[in-house]
């Protein structure tokens, strides 16, 4: 009775906040649209993506936009399958065994690191995570941005979780029995505990260093306040519980505290997190929480996400396409999280401490595609510094690394922060040192990792120690191709090497250096050299020149990444034009996307979830609708960037259909939902396709950009009137399905009038295509 007591209590607090909103709204009659700009954190569902195997791999956990650490419930320790770094919620589990400081990625396939797990129990005390795990219901759970809530069943008690940039402040209410114990505990990796009773603190750090290498000096560090006095405390190793003991290090070490009270009575936890050391972690508890008010804490975090939300304000559409957008657009502005403390940081690549903005997990095989285009556009500032903290790593490291976790890792193939750097740069953003950005780039281009000509290799098989940026350059530069009896993956290595080869060309172009241009302009062409033109398919090629037998499009490959030569025959942004061509032209190219999509539709079904045709849970597919625009019929753009936001994205827990990889799978439908995508980040357009939303008012960094505000207005919008009919850009006609960058942030207003029935001549005359590298026609002002 007690847990429904606490349950009715929270979901009351939320009606009476509801509700005296709507009194203040009626009483300055305010409109609901209003309403709903001012607070889009009512739409964010932080439970959409948290379950199954294939699902968001996100987490529920309280935090503040581009946080440090996220506070999150822990319901489990391993993957849903073996082997896989676990996340540390998921749905579907139903014991919880703790809530965890947390540095795992969102949405990603990597690793914990430099994290705490603090667990509130009652009456006997259980160390292991396995003994001391709580039974819960999603019925007593709540979450918003920035606070987290749950029933623990088994102790009788309230949990809520709320944070700062740094730091998390915790309140546990037993409600059966008043006697509190609060375990931390410091995992597996080795760690260390202190407890320092006259001050009500604990301080520590955890070894714990993610999927990657780090210095032998990394940690994250701790600090601990409570409000109150223990009554006892101790230390405890494994299993092994030392009573009394206020020191304890080692493989798995941990501390408990006790407190005597009566039930119902709250007690308070604050902690500060650093990576640089302990008074750095608690300079950052006393200047983020410097009281015991969570109440102000909480409103503070909610205040913050309000702010970054509301830079993307939407009206009309569904309170389910709502949900999705905001949630989303909630799930892009978690990552990359800030690593920097006070103007400092720990760099977990040379172990030293450095003065300088820093940013960590970066999931850059997954996110140039949109999750940095997104922040480019709406973050600005945000975007530069990360590009800053890029050309630090590689000051520190003499590589820039494709998946810091929070070290190098040899994670994914390519080199995409090549990809970042040059779309922020064509875009206008400028406050970084450009030619050392390029000296890292070029680098990546013309350096070929340790022993790259061996035969089998990958990046499995470099020695520890050794970073892998482009494994098969060595070949690449020889032959113009990645060859597949000698180098893993390498026809999806050839096709990303061109393509971010065409990224610094861009860059060389724009620094003057021209021979550089035409080098890399020339090595974006090699996508051609594993282009079959009989099969009509990208796919394997040996080193003496011979297609690899035998071949079946279908087939998941070891010479494609994470799909079939069907997902990356179409990955040549750069030059759609150029693939069309080799296709035999629009026609063919139009006829080989139906079947792509149609199949896809079946076979992936209800989701477009894993198949070997459109698989919209993996990145490699995800720009693949727009490619109509390119041919001819943007029309059939609209019908499948609709179809794939209705079926791929919802409500639940299950919202997402593969991982949100750091928020790109997030970023696709922020963008899609706009009505446009950038299919080619590093060439400043953005391809058309399908608004949903009545109006979108996408505010924009006056310090960067002129134009104040982008507005993009679909007239007769609905789920039937989903086809473009006409354009307008500031009330010139637009019979182009894409825009330029320019176009938006010098600001003004885009009005799609939209019907239920396609119109198939608009935007489908040939020199209506948007930019590729076989027109030689770079992206035009459309005023």
């Amino acid at each position: 009775m007690r847990n429904e007591i606490f349950a009715m209590g929270i979901v009351g607090l939320l009606m009476v906040t509801i509700f005296s909103g709507c009194i203040t709204l009626k009483k300055e009659d305010a409109s609901e649209a209003a309403k709903e700009r001012k607070q889009p954190t009512q739409f964010v569902n932080p439970f959409i993506g948290t379950s199954h195997f294939r699902g968001g791999h996100t987490s529920p956990g309280a935090g503040v936009p581009f946080g440090m650490t996220q506070w999150t419930p822990e319901t489990q320790e391993y993957g849903p399958y073996d082997g896989f770094p676990p996340v540390p919620y998921y749905y579907l589990n139903s014991t919880i065994s703790g809530f965890r400081g947390s540095h795992y990625p969102s949405g990603a396939w990597m690793g914990e690191y430099g994290s705490i797990t603090i667990m509130p129990t009652t009456g006997d005390l259980k160390t292991s995570s396995k003994e001391r795990s709580s039974a819960f219901s999603h019925k007593n759970e709540r979450a918003w941005p920035g606070y987290y809530s749950v029933f623990l069943d088994d102790y009788k008690m309230g949990v809520e979780l709320t944070a700062t940039m740094h730091a998390g402040f915790l309140r546990f209410t037993p409600l059966g029995n008043g006697n509190l114990n609060v375990i931390i505990d410091t995992r597996e990796k080795g760690g260390y505990v202190e407890i320092i009773p006259d001050r009500m603190e604990i301080i520590g750090y955890s070894r714990e260093n993610g999927r990657s290498i780090t210095p032998g000096n990394f940690a994250g560090y701790f600090v601990a306040k409570f409000d109150k006095p223990f009554s006892s405390y101790g230390t405890w190793s494994d299993e092994e519980i030392h009573m009394e003991s206020d020191k304890e290090k080692g493989g798995h070490a941990g501390a408990f505290v006790r407190f005597v009270g009566k039930p119902g009575e709250m007690i308070q936890m604050k902690v500060g997190t650093s990576f640089i050391g302990v008074e750095q972690a608690r300079r950052n508890l006393d200047k983020e929480i410097p009281d015991w008010d969570f109440n102000a804490t909480k409103g503070g975090a909610k205040d913050l996400w309000n702010e970054e939300l509301n830079k993307i304000r939407i009206s009309g559409g569904t309170k389910e396409q709502k949900t999705i957008f905001y949630t989303a657009l909630y799930h892009c502005l978690l990552l990359p999280r800030v690593f920097s403390e006070d103007g400092h940081h720990y760099s977990p690549f040379d172990g030293k401490v450095h003065e300088g903005v820093y940013y960590e997990d970066f999931s850059l095989w997954d996110t140039y595609r949109a999750e940095h285009p997104l922040l480019v556009l709406i973050e600005p500032e945000r975007s530069e510094d990360m590009i800053k903290a890029l050309i630090q790593m590689y000051e520190e490291f003499g590589w820039i690394p494709k998946w810091p976790n929070p070290g190098y890792s040899n994670v994914m193939i390519g080199t995409h922060a090549d990809s970042v750097i040059a779309d922020a740069w064509v875009k206008g953003i400028r406050g970084f040192d450009v030619e050392k950005a390029y000296a890292a780039m070029y680098k990546n281009a013309m350096v070929a990792p340790s022993g790259d000509q061996a035969p089998g290799y990958c990046d499995t098989l470099l020695p520890p120690g050794e970073y892998e940026a482009r494994g098969g350059l060595s070949y690449y530069k020889k032959l113009g191709y990645v060859p597949v009896d000698r180098v893993k993956e390498a026809t999806s290595r050839t096709l990303e090497f061109a393509y971010t080869d065409y990224c610094l060309a861009q860059v060389a172009k724009a620094l003057g250096k021209n021979e550089d241009h035409k080098l890399f302009a020339r090595r974006a062409m090699h996508y051609k050299n594993v282009f079959d033109s009989h099969a009509g398919f990208v796919r394997g090629k040996n080193s003496n020149g011979a297609w690899v037998k035998p071949f079946e499009p279908t087939e998941w490959y070891d010479y494609i990444t994470e799909g079939t030569p069907w997902h990356y025959t179409w990955y040549v942004p750069q030059d759609v034009q150029g693939l069309i061509d080799l296709m035999g032209g629009r026609e063919v190219f139009v006829q080989k996307l139906d079947t792509f999509f149609e199949k896809g539709s079946k076979e992936g079904a209800p989701n477009f979830g894993k198949n070997a045709y459109y698989w919209h849970g993996n990145e490699p597919s995800q720009h693949i609708a727009y490619l109509y625009d390119y041919a001819g019929e943007p029309w059939k753009t609209q019908r499948w960037v609709t179809e794939i936001m209705e079926r791929s994205y919802g409500t639940g827990p299950d919202g997402l259909c593969g991982n949100d990889d750091a928020g790109q799978t997030s970023a696709w439908y922020v963008f899609s939902a706009m009505g446009f995508y950038p299919v080619c980040p590093g060439m400043p357009s953005y391809e058309i396709g399908s608004p949903i939303f009545d109006e979108v008012i996408i505010r924009l960094d006056e310090r960067y950009y002129k134009g104040g505000e982008f507005v993009i207005k679909a007239n007769n919008v609905s789920k039937e009137n989903r086809y473009v009919q006409s354009v307008t850009l500031n009330e010139e006609p637009l019979d182009k399905p894409w825009i330029t960058h320019e176009d938006i942030v010098n600001g003004g207003v885009l009005v799609f009038e939209m019907g239920s029935k396609p119109n198939k001549e608009w935007g489908s005359e040939s020199e209506a295509a948007p930019p590729s590298l076989t027109k030689l026609r770079q992206p035009q002002n459309n005023h």
